[in-house]
């Protein structure tokens, strides 16, 4: 019973911890930058804006990425 809670509250403080680190990277896009939201799902969240001195997109892509340490 003890390892059942003990389990459901590192959970909830994983799901927290990485929520609270999302919203701290998706914060970093400044929109003075030229940066526009362009996709969001679950895991990534896609920004573009225009190149500079081209015709093609800037993409900036925030999400978790599975590597080892």
């Amino acid at each position: 019973m003890l390892c059942r809670i003990l389990t459901g509250l590192i959970s909830i403080f994983l799901v927290g911890n990485w929520s609270a680190y999302a919203m701290e990277l998706s914060s970093s896009v400044n929109a003075e930058d030229g940066w526009k939201l362009a996709i969001e799902t679950k895991a990534v969240t896609i920004y573009s804006r225009p190149g500079a001195d081209s015709r093609l997109k800037e993409f900036r892509a925030i999400g978790p990425v599975d590597a080892p340490t």
